[in-house]
């Protein structure tokens, strides 16, 4: 996958040659449905990504260095124990795991950790256009200074969070929602336990497992 240059070269029967190059490069993509290992960079392979990818991930841990966006019909299921199969946001730098935008964007069968959003949804972010996140692990994430929803924020009546476990996230500042920020949405079915306000004056905080 990746932009490439397209060109032939022809010979003819008197020995003269030519060379027929296409006009404009090709992107290739990735779509269809690709089984992952932790040997694969998830990032690069979302750089690519378009509608219909559906992932299929192994266990293991799996870097994530920039937020894994889900903003078109794009599926992301872990193939074993969800507590086996990790999405680990990197050290090079602050952000959020996973960022969903899409109806159809759909994320199961996976930990989600590491995660130190700026803003809301240290952990996943489900925006305004939906998406739903079923049968995870939220663990060990953070929202920004005054911002909450340290493990999740969803910011959509067509976000779905369900079956999932949610525990030890923190949200930053004056803020809501240690584990969940529910603004609006579906929270189905989830075990929501041992989240927090990150800072000791929790005076004008507000929720610290859901709010």
């Amino acid at each position: 996958p990746g932009a490439w240059d397209i060109s032939a070269a022809v010979t003819f029967a008197d020995g003269t040659t030519a060379e027929a190059r296409l006009p404009r490069a090709i992107e290739v993509c990735y779509t269809g449905d690709i089984d992952v290992t932790p040997a694969d960079d998830l990032n690069a392979i979302f750089d690519l990504a378009r509608s219909g990818l559906r992932l299929h991930l192994a266990e293991g841990t799996y870097p994530v260095s920039r937020a894994l966006s889900l903003a078109d019909d794009i599926r992301l299921v872990g193939t074993g124990d969800r507590t086996k199969t990790v999405l680990q946001r990197t050290a090079e730098g602050s952000g959020r795991v996973l960022y969903l935008n899409d109806a159809r964007a759909f994320v199961a069968n996976v930990t989600v950790t590491g995660g130190t959003g700026d803003r809301e949804g240290g952990g996943v972010w489900i925006d305004a256009n939906g998406g739903t996140v079923s049968n995870c692990v939220i663990r060990g994430n953070a929202s920004g200074v005054n911002a909450g929803g340290g493990g999740a924020y969803l910011n959509s009546p067509k976000a779905v969070l369900s079956h999932s476990l949610i525990a030890s996230n923190t949200a930053g500042g004056s803020s809501a929602g240690g584990g969940v920020l529910l603004s609006q949405g579906t929270l189905a079915d989830c075990l929501v336990i041992s989240n927090g306000m990150q800072y000791a004056d929790r005076s004008n905080s507000l929720g610290g497992g859901v709010c």
